[in-house]
């Protein structure tokens, strides 16, 4: 049975040390790897790209065919006739418009901050982000339940749940962020026993009449720790936060060595210059059961030293970082100025910001390592992104009206950002329009088609060779007269400024398409 299947991930880049002591958190002796519990699938993130680190070709390549190949939401049982509708509307190459009571199968995929063990009498807190990878609307309404300690599948509508939330409305390519808090305070729980938490998405069925067969997930079977050891704190730098995840959620899955290439650290300019100084925020996650101290160290290096041990407790960063105290599943996001591009570029790859935090084994018994790429440039020049949405994998890109008519012509309004040192004019903007299934882009990010400086297969174009942007700053374009899709249903915007590469970075940066979704009515 499909019920009690879960995905996890460990955590590859490092192992955590938990603080065990009666009074509060202390030094551990031990070290364990924290759990990420997601139901986004583990072949998700495909094949890996060539090279090792992959080259900004071998990337580009790499993620070009993804976008093309990348998989769909989730797939219903063969048999089902709402699935028979899905797969002939994928072959008619339309987006699917099926009942709105029932659907072809639960759209909704979901991952968590870092899991750290339960502890007896606490409450495990933590941060679930749920997203509609559909191209239809999930009502309001349905219930995502929790229970502490069930290893046999839930039945619709079954209760008894120790946590229970209600997620709203969701639109396509939406993004809910939930702060989950279950209690392990049951009688029924016993201390020292193995227990595995379950997360029935869809408890109620609401959403898909299958999501009892479909949608329960559960963690690792772990020991539940008694009341003498449940009481810990640990920290980790968590980079799988929306606005960390610019090329799609498969980076949430995307672990090893190239985890770095697909989850990154904000950084201010995102682009610096050879040599030139730059900001960037770490988020902070404490995955244990209790407050950690003020005093924590964290150690950053704005590229990687050669040879360095990171499981060390003694290492010195370009910048050291004292913490705040940080609550039982809370992320802090701490802001590192300062940082010092390296004077050259890299013959080969790429830069990589290296964070380690508690590293003077404070709390754990080695540190917490985490590492993110960068592109840098020795030429100074503007670079233009769209502008990422706040708790959102999707960006500030839309269409007016709203909800066009299918058949009509639109006004679509894009909002970039110059991320580099530099001032500069935008360029030309390219426009694509594409079913929102063709594949989602909320895997791999958003649609674009064609090489570098050479686009194809764009709807619209407009030119702003004179609208000149300051670093850091941010301009809502507008592109008049889009042509609005011939048919009725959702469809995904993507849009790429300068594509014909007026500015020297963009030639040699990392190309990062913003999208969104919207609705064509007939």
């Amino acid at each position: 049975m499909a019920a009690g299947r879960h995905t996890l991930l460990a955590g590859l880049w490092l192992a955590l040390a938990l603080g065990l002591a009666l009074a509060g958190p202390a030094r551990a002796e031990d070290s364990i790897s924290f759990e990420i519990l997601t139901n986004i699938p583990a072949d998700a993130a495909g094949n890996l790209p060539a090279g090792n680190p992959p080259s900004e070709e071998d990337l580009q390549a790499f993620l070009s065919t993804a976008r093309e190949t990348g998989l769909s939401p989730k797939p219903a049982s063969a048999a089902s006739p709402v699935a028979q509708f899905a797969r002939a509307s994928a072959q008619s190459g339309g987006p699917s418009v099926a009942p709105l009571a029932q659907m072809t199968v639960n759209p909704i995929y979901f991952w968590t901050t870092p899991l750290g063990p339960a502890g007896f009498r606490k409450t495990r807190v933590f941060t679930a982000f749920f997203v509609n990878t559909g191209d239809q609307v999930v009502n309001a309404g349905a219930v995502v339940s929790f229970w502490a300690n069930k290893t046999e599948p839930a039945t619709c509508g079954e209760a008894g749940a120790d946590a229970e939330y209600t997620l709203p409305e969701m639109a396509p390519f939406k993004i809910i962020t939930v702060r989950v808090k279950v209690p392990y305070t049951s009688n029924a729980l016993i201390s020292n026993a193995t227990n595995v938490m379950r997360i029935f998405l869809d408890s109620t069925c609401q959403v898909a009449a299958d999501s009892d067969l479909t949608d329960q997930y559960t963690t690792s079977p772990s020991v539940l720790l008694p009341k003498s050891s449940a009481s810990y704190a640990a920290l980790t730098a968590a980079t799988n936060l929306p606005n960390n995840l610019p090329n799609g959620i498969a980076g949430v899955v995307y672990g090893g060595g190239f985890a770095d290439f697909f989850t990154f650290l904000e950084m201010t300019p995102t682009v610096p210059t050879t040599g030139g100084t730059f900001k960037v925020n770490v988020p902070v996650t404490n995955f244990g059961t209790a407050s950690s101290p003020e005093g924590v160290t964290m150690q950053v290096w704005a590229n990687t030293p050669v040879g360095i041990n990171l499981k060390a407790c003694t290492n010195t960063g370009d910048k050291t970082v004292i913490l705040p105290a940080i609550a039982p599943g809370q992320t802090k996001i701490i802001e590192v100025e300062g940082l010092v591009a390296p004077s050259t570029v890299p013959f080969f790859g790429r830069p990589r910001v290296n964070v380690v935090v508690d590293a003077s084994c404070m709390l754990q018994a080695a540190p917490a390592a985490r590492v993110s790429s960068y592109d840098i440039m020795a030429t100074p020049s503007a670079v233009f992104r769209g502008y990422q949405a706040r708790n959102q994998i999707t960006y500030e890109i839309s269409t007016d009206p709203k909800v066009p008519k299918a058949g009509t012509t639109m006004t679509v309004k894009f909002k970039v950002m110059n991320i580099a040192a530099t001032e500069g004019a935008i360029g030309t903007v390219g426009v694509w329009l594409k079913p929102a299934l063709s594949p989602s882009p909320l895997l791999w990010g958003g649609y674009y088609s064609g090489s570098r400086c050479a686009r194809t297969g764009l709807a619209a174009t407009a030119g702003y060779p004179k609208v000149v942007v300051q670093p850091g700053m941010t301009k809502t374009l507008t592109i008049r007269n889009v042509p609005v899709p011939a048919g009725a249903g959702w469809y995904e915007v993507s849009a790429l400024p300068d594509i014909n590469c007026t500015l020297p970075a963009t030639a040699t940066s990392a190309t990062v398409p913003a999208f969104a979704a919207f609705e064509v009515v007939a």
